[in-house]
């Protein structure tokens, strides 16, 4: 036969052969001729055809392998028991197990364990071999013939050298055939032995089956090695096939499972042939077991340099292939270059990197950077692919957890490779050690390319992202998952396909995962989502869905409450492709979640019903589902009435294990509403007589079973049906005892009264219906629709009592803003405010306006109808509260509304001043609604905003600051503890726009008794309060309980006590983590310790429910009770008590927090409280023993009593004083730390010299230099350099601070707080560069410094205006509290004019102020305490204003900008003038200040320059009053630049307080001769104030150097009154010049003539144009003129011992000096001569007629200008016992009578009510008696003060009669001196004190018209 023929014609039979093994049955004969064929038959004509094929083409042999494969298969069906017999005995694997950390051991052990395992293996070969050969052949003849096959190939080969190279190679085909037959066999027989014994196989356990035995193996390998001897002379064509055949045998005998079991000998020749490519090239090869068919090695360097240039791309390739996985390894280092050549090698090296890593070990991972990522960027397609598939197998090699598993496929065409299989990935353990996300990050470049990498990267993400730290937060992993994610909107729907099946594994496969990783998936899949639905792209948006059920699969947590979320907000996509997606989705995730829980086969039917529709419906189970609808489903059954219905209710009662009996009684309330509305009158009966016979109980049992439910389910539906619903009303009234009413009830009053008694209960049920999250919001329509009706139905009548509770259930419907329920809302309030009694809604207006407001704009018709019935329709019932709505806005609704409220304003006035508009505002600030407090607050800010010069001349305007102020500040300051966050922040607004006004200028003025009615007054008022600003129904439930039990509590009731375990301390506990948790709990936990005492505990434990909820109520009541419990507590509670306090006073963690600042404030609080209780209890025992007998006072002592006082003293000498001196230091409670730490100093005074230090901070802290000097000449040592820096910077020596801090530095340069110090110290010297440098070569030593220095940093920067350095230094800044770095922000954002950064800064820092301000509003004198942060927000202000002129300057013309710089810079002048006057204070404005206007644009504002220096001037002038000289003077080194003419002034101060006096006046000197020329004309005010202010300097200069003569001297003074005729001081000064030099002339009468002369008529002149000097001036000038008088009186009297020219001389200048006190007399103020009239009547009794005249006119002007003060001082003259002062005082009277005609009246009243005192003075009482009685005793004064005609007299207050002076130098005749609303006296308190003195005072209490009373002492003998 022709080899052609000979080639078709066997792989015709091998097709047939195929198809029968296929299809025929084992053993099938086929019957012919020459008799029967089998498939064995087959099987041996195709082997016997194997080595004699013609190679002239390509030959396919798989064409034979797949019949032989079918038939050995065929054959050996039977022996898998057999196999797995054998495996059960217990083979042993003769291949070491190969895993990735047996490549980390050394060469040398490699080598033994080898040896060990070669005599292992030929000990067992023996055994295994024979038998396996055995088994085969008996039950295979085609393997049987195959073997012999095998061995002929394999002698013919040996015999190649006769045969030509066609002859070899098809030899050499036929034995790959064969091989390839024996591996296909092999695997699918182990595929079979693991199929049935898998826990065999997966136990690892090898079946001892042999395919080859070792002589096979080793005669392969020869005839191998033999064939390429034979072939090398070949052209390179025939060789490259004869070598790509021969390493194909290679690899199929090494994948053949005795080949992975060979001998090491074995494995090394197949590596060595796999390595011929490479041979020529390395000297490593040395390292290979060469074949024992070489000589020697020559001849293998011989051989490979011969055939190397033979062998192609796809030969090496396949070596490489084949050779990495091998346990052994080739020669790596020669594999290595080889990667860099033709795509094809590279393309196969890639592929098999990670067998290469795995060998070499991880040690190795740098040649990943070496071979593989330089192929990343811009290689070819294929390769790209390949990089992408290697990924997740280098990554599972990396982590060391991996081993090889050789699973090889029964039909797999091409070399199979091992499986790398990893035990992370396969979740056997966790990974000892992640990798790190930059190995994965260069291959994230391979999701650009084409769909076929993406592929093969996705599939590989598993294993990236099982590996990589996925648990915390890591920015290079999520970059990773970042780009991982844009696969999800890749445009290919395959890749988004296959990427979604494996986006569990982004979020750690449901383990823990970092929330960015979750984030970047959430947020990934959201924006896909919306952009798809934005590009309706319907296909991308439904694997987005898809994508997120795959996430709810895995996830849980948050992660699966978004993956909900999502996918139920799909579900309303408009697309129903993505709808589809998602509500599959929904149901695979709800399965899942609820995976487990198998449903049990029930017995009746309607079990399984249940089971469906809860499943269906996704609940939880059955029971669940049918809870959840039993008032939906048995109102159904009852109305059936049937035996059906019993069934159904007995199976349901099965499901949910109670009797059906028990079900319809429990949920009768739904079933009798549902029978009500929807069943007729028969229908009705039938269904309650079903009832009734299923339960047993009658009709009205079942409703007194819960009778209120029944009401307010019925009317839950009253919307609906209204007519049913009232019938049903109407029967449960018929079956009410209590009703008194007609039945049944018709009428709609009727019902009204009835419903009245269960309002309450009914509005509660109302409040749940609309605040439970589980009802839906169409029932919460429902309820709200019903509450319109029930208003309706109960009318004025009855809704106006529950008023505020309707009211607060309204706001609840507000905050619903879906679905038409704003609509709802409007409807509801429409008829709340027709329901409520007109007198009852008028205080309320302002309210239910405002929380209307935010309707007007969604519902302008609606909510402007509801204004305009209010306003308009009852202007004149609601006319009174108009004023109120100040808030009400500007629109074309509300037109007529605001004409209604502007037209009534007009009507009351014009338009009210100021005073008024601001205490109008302060009753909305106090409002107790939070809606309108925060109107209220908004138009108070720009009320003050607007009226900054009002605001000043009321602080200014005099002496006393206006009362406005004081209330304001008042309100202010108590509302710094708002609870509402946006109040809070506008109070802080409007202090900072009221201004830090001095504390020094305010006036910001007892304890009761439990059982007192005034602490019931004073607690019902804050119940109500707190009932009135509940933000919530539960709170003002518990609030209107409270109140109820307080009414019955002062008449009769009690309660029993309870308690509870708490921990202890409860502060910073669970239970007091905050600090409205804290006063709330402990108050409540107090309480419950109450056990004594009736009332006050009923009292008590009645508010304890409202504590629970009002911080403000707890804060009252928690004084008085702790009063208690501490009178009636046993030692443990006490000590308890004690602990708790200490915790709270010793809790300091480092920073200033705001709760701990409020804790230890309530502490002291109560404290406090405890203090003043024990005094005046103390007080009110001594009173008790004057007044009462030695019996009724044993009885009123009683041990009770006696025993508080101890209680309450032994516990609060418990507290250290220490300890709350250092609580109220970290408090900033300076003040408070001095009384404590002076208190506990009394009790250790031994220990003094320790505790100076502290002692010493309070008063640095207090800014008392006067203290500081006092603790150092106390210590007895030698002070420390702390000390010494305390002293220093007391005493504003900053230099010499700066000096100890460096020295102290150099003593201990890690000591952080001399660093801030010096640092601290600099920067108020002005040396801000030097701070600055400091701190950054501080910082660039020691880094670690930053977050506790950096602020200095950021304070000199922005100091500097080093705007781009400031930028720099608060990049590294977190912190949001810091004063310095918050002003920081700001002023950034304000130097970059970013106002909505501004604006969020502004707001952060004003907050952060208002924590410290509200600890310190607790107490009193908290403005003192707080007056550091008022003073920041006043700086605020001043900022924000200069902010809003910066930018509005931009835009406005420059006339007009000039203008509104003039009034920024005024405003700011005045508001500086507020504040107190010291360095502390005004330096930090004036800085601020400078910073703005440097930020101005000097070309548009030309006087910012001139302000500039203005307010270095400023700065110097304060820090020269501070004494801080050295800072001054750099102060004045700034000023110096801008040329003002006032510097010169303020430098000649500044020397002459160094005590340079020469320097100064020649400074003055020359600053005038330069400034003020003599022939430069002065033009303005200012001007002529500059130099009558320098003239006047020069002249106290001279004064006070005594060098100068009196002459020059008073030339100077009176050049100042030439320069400036109008100012007060330079006749003051001269006035005080002459009454010095006057002392020289006492002897020489006519000479002082002259000086009195001129010292009257200048002190005149002085008080002429201000009164700063008055309290010197007019004493003076009265005293000169008086004495004067005398003194002519008595020479007159002496005419004839005096000379007559001289008396003349004299009486001339008496008439002079008369004419010129007339003058001033006229001239002058009266309130001027006020100030001094105590002496002005006290020489009433003149000698001079003329002087008395002038006298008398004087005093009587007084008198009839202020009466009510004068009157109190002359009456007390008028009585005199001395009879000229009686006549002339009378004298006095008369005078001012005629000036003033209805003066006769008043002091006529006023003599009567002195007489009637004298006669209480003069009143004689025995010794023993202490007490009187006005009633009794003095009846003429009880009846002359109630005389209905009495005159109104003042009671004399030392503030009533005190005069209040104008604070500006002016003339100011119209000025008020009592701007205080006058007390009078009303009546007197009937007791009468008599004191145990000799004169025997009597002490009396006055009552004023103001309600209060005033304490007096009378004495006899008023002279």
């Amino acid at each position: 036969m022709k080899p052609v023929l000979h080639n078709k014609l066997l792989e015709s039979i091998s097709g047939v052969a195929n198809y029968m093994a296929a299809t025929l049955p084992s053993g099938f004969t086929i019957q012919t001729s020459s008799g029967p064929i089998t498939l064995s038959d087959f099987s041996s004509f195709i082997i016997e055809g194997l080595g004699k094929l013609e190679l002239s083409k390509k030959v396919d042999n798989e064409v034979f392998v797949k019949p032989l494969v079918a038939i050995i298969l065929l054959e050996l069906s039977g022996c898998e028991d057999i196999l797995e017999t054998k495996s059960i005995e217990g083979a042993v694997s003769l291949v070491p197990v190969v895993t990735s950390e047996s490549s980390d051991v050394s060469g040398d052990e490699k080598k033994q364990r080898e040896k060990a395992d070669y005599r292992g293996q030929n000990h067992k070969e023996s055994h295994t071999t024979s038998e396996s050969y055995q088994d085969l052949e008996i039950s295979s003849p085609t393997f049987q013939h195959l073997k012999m096959k095998f061995k002929q190939l394999c002698q013919a080969t040996f015999q190649a050298g006769n045969m030509i190279d066609a002859e070899v190679m098809s030899v050499l085909t036929g034995l790959h055939t064969v091989l390839k037959v024996i591996r296909y066999s092999c695997a699918t027989i182990d595929d079979r032995v693991k199929t049935a014994r898998p826990q065999t196989a997966k136990e690892g356990k090898q079946h001892p089956l042999m395919w080859y035995s070792l002589e096979d193996l080793q005669q392969v390998l020869s005839v191998l090695v033999r064939t390429l001897k034979l072939q090398k002379t070949t052209d390179k064509e025939v060789f490259s096939k004869v070598f790509s055949v021969v390493a194909d045998c290679v690899g199929l005998l090494m994948s053949t499972s005795d080949g992975m079991r060979s001998l090491p000998k074995v494995s090394h020749e197949c590596c060595w042939i796999l390595s011929f490519p490479w041979l020529p090239f390395h000297s490593n090869w040395m390292d290979l077991k060469i074949s024992s068919d070489f000589s020697d090695d020559k001849e293998v360097v011989q051989l490979s340099n011969e055939v190397n240039s033979k062998i192609d791309d796809e030969s090496i390739a396949t070596c490489l292939k084949i050779s990495c996985p091998l346990s052994q390894g080739c020669s790596p280092k020669m594999e290595v270059d080889y990667l860099k050549n033709s795509i094809v090698v590279v393309k196969a090296g890639l592929n098999s990197f990670q067998y290469f890593l795995f060998h070499l070990g991880a040690n190795y991972i740098h040649l990943l950077q070496d071979i593989v990522l330089p192929h990343v960027d811009g290689c070819s397609d294929c390769i790209a692919e390949s990089l992408a598939r290697v990924v997740g197998p280098i990554l599972c090699v990396l982590n060391k957890q991996c081993s090889l598993n050789w699973n090889v496929e029964p039909n797999q065409k091409s070399m199979p490779l091992p499986e790398i299989v990893c035990s992370v990935c396969t979740g056997d353990s966790i990974p000892a050690e992640h990798i790190e996300a930059r190995v994965v990050s260069p291959f994230l470049a391979l999701l650009s390319r084409k769909t076929d990498t993406k592929l093969a990267l996705i599939r590989n993400l598993p294993s990236i992202f099982q590996h990589l730290d996925l648990q915390h937060p890591n920015t290079a992993v999520s970059k990773v998952v970042k780009a991982c994610m844009e696969l999800s909107t890749d445009k290919q729907q395959e890749v988004r396909d296959e990427f979604r099946k494996r986006l569990k594994f982004l979020v750690n496969s449901g383990k823990p995962c970092s929330s960015s990783n979750i984030k970047a998936v959430i947020s990934k899949l959201k924006s896909a989502f919306d952009s798809a639905k934005a590009a309706s792209d319907c296909r991308l948006a439904e694997s987005v869905v898809i994508m997120l059920g795959e996430l709810g699969r895995v996830a849980d947590g948050e992660l699966l409450l978004v993956v909900i979320i999502s996918l139920l907000d799909s579900l309303l996509s408009s697309s129903n492709l993505v709808k589809a997606a998602a509500l599959l989705q929904v149901k695979s995730v709800s399965s899942q979640l609820m995976h487990g829980g198998s449903s049990e086969q029930k017995e009746a039917d309607i079990t399984l019903i249940a089971d469906t529709v809860a499943s269906a419906l996704e609940f939880a189970d059955t029971k669940t589902f049918l809870s959840k609808n039993l008032k939906l489903v048995l109102p159904l059954m009852v109305k059936k009435a049937s035996e059906v219905s019993t069934a159904l209710l007995r199976v349901l009662g099965e499901l949910l294990q109670m009797k059906h009996r028990e079900l319809l009684v429990i949920n009768f309330k739904y079933v009798f509403s549902y029978l009500v509305r929807n069943c007729s009158k028969d229908e009705l009966e039938k269904a309650l007589f079903y009832v009734h016979r299923e339960t047993e109980f009658d009709f009205s049992s079942l409703l007194h079973i819960d009778y209120q439910s029944f009401h307010n389910e019925l009317l839950l539906h009253l919307s609906e049906n209204y007519s049913k619903v009232f019938s049903g009303l109407a029967m449960l009234a018929a079956k009410d005892d209590s009703y008194n009413g007609p039945r049944p009830i018709t009428q709609t009053e009727d019902m009204a009264d009835f419903l009245q008694p269960r309002l309450l209960g009914i509005l509660a049920f109302f409040d749940s219906q609309l605040l439970n999250s589980h009802i839906p919001l169409e029932d919460k329509k429902l309820a709200l629709e019903s509450l319109v009706c029930i208003m309706r139905l109960m009318g004025p009548k009855h809704i106006t009592g529950v008023r505020v509770k309707v009211m607060t259930t309204l706001k609840i419907g507000l905050q619903y803003k879906e679905h038409g329920f704003p609509l709802l809302s409007c409807r509801a309030w429409d008829c709340y405010v027709r329901s409520v009694e007109p007198s009852a809604l008028g205080p309320m207006l302002s309210q239910v306006i405002v929380t209307l407001l935010p309707l007007l704009q969604e519902l302008p018709s609606q909510v402007s109808a509801i204004f305009h019935f209010l306003i308009v329709e009852n202007q004149k019932t609601f006319s009174d509260h108009f004023r109120e709505l100040y808030f009400m806005p500007s629109l074309v609704e509300l037109q007529e509304v605001n004409k209604v409220i502007a037209r009534h304003k007009e009507h009351h006035s014009t338009q009210p001043d100021v005073r008024n508009q601001l205490r109008e505002a302060m009753k909305g600030v106090a409002h107790d609604s939070v809606d309108v407090r925060v109107h209220a607050l908004s138009k108070l800010r720009d009320l003050l905003y607007t009226n900054q010069s009002s605001l000043h001349e009321f602080v200014m305007g005099s002496e006393d600051v206006d009362s406005i102020i004081t209330e304001l500040l008042s309100v202010l300051l108590s509302g710094c503890r708002d609870s509402n966050s946006e109040a809070q922040s506008l109070f802080g607004e409007c202090l900072g726009a009221l201004g830090a006004v001095d504390p020094g200028l305010l006036d910001l003025s007892t304890a009761t008794n439990v059982d007192d009615m005034n602490f019931a007054y004073d607690l019902i008022i804050e119940l109500a309060r707190g009932f009135l600003a509940a933000s919530d129904t539960r709170a003002q439930d518990c609030s209107a309980y409270a109140i109820q039990e307080m009414l019955q509590v002062y008449r009769c009731g009690s309660k029993e006590s309870t308690s509870r375990d708490v921990p202890k301390p409860i502060y910073r506990s669970a239970k007091g983590s905050t600090y409205k948790d804290w006063v709330c709990f402990w108050t409540g936990h107090l309480v419950n310790m109450m056990v004594k005492e009736e009332k006050s505990s009923t009292v008590f434990k009645a508010c304890r429910v409202i504590i629970k909820h009002d911080i403000n109520t707890a804060l009252f009541l928690l004084p008085y009770i702790l009063q208690h419990v501490l009178i009636d507590s046993n030692q443990e509670q006490k000590a308890e008590i004690q602990d708790e306090i200490l915790a709270v006073l010793r809790h300091d963690d480092g920073k200033a927090r705001e709760e701990s600042h409020l804790s230890a404030q309530t502490v002291f609080s109560v404290l406090d409280h405890l203090t003043r209780w024990k005094q005046q209890r103390a007080q009110e025992l001594m009173s008790l023993a004057k007044t009462q007998s030695k019996a009724a006072l044993a009885k009123a002592a009683s041990h009770d009593q006696d025993a508080g006082i101890l209680a309450v003293t032994k516990f609060l000498k418990q507290i250290p004083q220490d300890v709350l001196s250092r609580a109220s230091y970290q408090c900033k409670a300076y003040a408070r730390a001095l009384m404590h730490f002076e208190a506990h100093l009394k009790s250790d005074g031994n220990n003094l010299q320790n505790h100076l230090p502290f002692l010493q901070k309070i008063y640095v802290a207090l800014d008392e230099p006067d203290g500081v000097l006092g603790v150092s000449a106390t210590r007895m040592v030698k002070p420390t350099l702390n000390d010494q820096i305390l002293d220093h910077e007391s005493k504003g020596k900053l230099g010499e601070a700066q000096a100890c801090y460096e020295q102290a530095i150099q003593l201990d340069p890690n000591h952080l707080g001399n660093h801030q110090g010096l640092l601290k110290s600099l920067m108020d010297l002005g040396q801000l560069n030097t701070a600055l440098n400091l701190v950054n070569g501080v910082l660039a030593d020691k880094p670690a410094l930053t977050s506790q220095l950096n602020a200095y940093r950021v304070e000199a920067c922005w100091k500097l205006s080093r705007w781009d350095s400031l930028e720099t230094h608060l990049q590294k800044e977190t912190s949001t509290s810091d004063w310095r770095i918050g002003l920081g922000r700001i002023l950034l954002a304000v130097r970059n004019k970013d106002l909505s950064e501004f604006e969020k800064q502004l707001k952060v820092v004003r907050s952060a102020q208002m924590g410290p301000l509200s600890a310190a509003s607790m107490e009193k004198g908290s403005y003192q305490r707080g007056y550091e942060f008022i003073t920041r927000l006043h700086m605020l202000s001043d900022l924000e204003r200069g902010l809003k002129q910066l930018v509005s300057s931009e835009v406005g013309e420059d006339s007009r900008s000039r203008r509104a710089d003039e009034r920024l810079f005024s405003e700011w002048n005045n508001r500086l003038a507020l504040t107190q006057a010291s360095f502390r204070v005004q330096e930090p404005l004036l800085c601020m200040r400078r910073i703005i206007l440097g930020l101005f644009d000097p070309n548009n504002h030309p006087s910012v320059k001139q302000e500039i220096g203005q307010s270095w001037l400023k700065s110097a002038k304060v820090a020269r009053k501070a004494n801080q000289m050295q800072t001054a003077y750099s102060f004045l080194l700034n000023a110096s630049y801008y040329s003002l003419p006032e510097f010169f002034l303020e430098k000649a101060e500044w020397l002459w307080n160094k005590g340079d006096g020469h320097q100064a006046l020649i400074c003055l000197q020359n600053g005038v001769a330069e400034h003020f020329p003599p022939s430069k004309m002065q033009q303005n005010l200012k001007q002529r104030e500059a130099h009558a202010k320098a003239l006047l300097l020069i002249g106290r200069c001279m004064e006070d150097t005594a060098k100068f003569e009196s002459n020059s001297v008073m030339k100077q003074y009176k050049e100042v009154s030439d320069v400036h005729p109008e100012w007060e001081d330079g006749y003051f000064y001269m006035a005080k010049y002459y009454d010095r030099l006057m002392l020289n002339f006492t002897d020489r009468p006519e000479k002082a003539g002259e000086f009195v002369i001129r010292i009257i008529q200048n002190f005149g002149q002085s008080l002429r144009y201000g009164n700063q000097h008055i309290y010197q001036s007019m004493p003076r000038l009265l005293s000169h003129w008086l004495d004067f008088g005398a003194h002519v009186a008595e020479l007159e009297n002496m005419k004839g011992r005096t000379k007559s020219d001289k008396v003349e001389n004299i009486k001339a200048v008496l008439s002079q000096l008369n004419a010129m006190v007339k003058d001033f007399t006229n001239k002058l103020a009266p309130y001027q001569f006020l100030t001094s009239f105590s002496q002005l009547i006290s020489r009433i009794c003149h000698a001079h007629p003329a002087v008395f005249q002038h006298l008398t006119e004087i005093i009587s002007k007084v008198l009839a200008h202020f009466p009510q003060q004068s009157v109190w001082m002359s009456m007390a003259v008028s009585k005199s016992t001395n009879q000229m002062r009686q006549l002339r005082c009378r004298d006095i009277f008369r005078r001012a009578t005629q000036l003033d005609k209805n003066l006769e009246k008043f002091i006529r009243d006023a003599t009567k009510l002195t007489d009637r005192l004298l006669e209480l003075c003069n009143k004689s009482v025995e010794r023993d008696c202490n007490l009187l009685s006005i009633n009794k005793d003095f009846r003429n004064l009880k009846r002359l003060v109630t005389d209905r005609n009495f005159s109104q007299i003042i009671v004399p207050l030392q503030s009533l009669m005190t005069v209040t002076l104008p604070s500006t130098q002016t003339a100011h005749k119209q000025h008020d001196p009592f701007p205080t609303t006058p007390v009078y006296i009303s009546g007197f308190d009937d007791g009468v004190e008599v004191l145990a003195s000799l004169q025997q005072p009597k002490k009396i209490s006055i009552q004023g018209n103001d309600g209060k009373v005033y304490a007096m002492l009378c004495k006899p003998r008023m002279t």
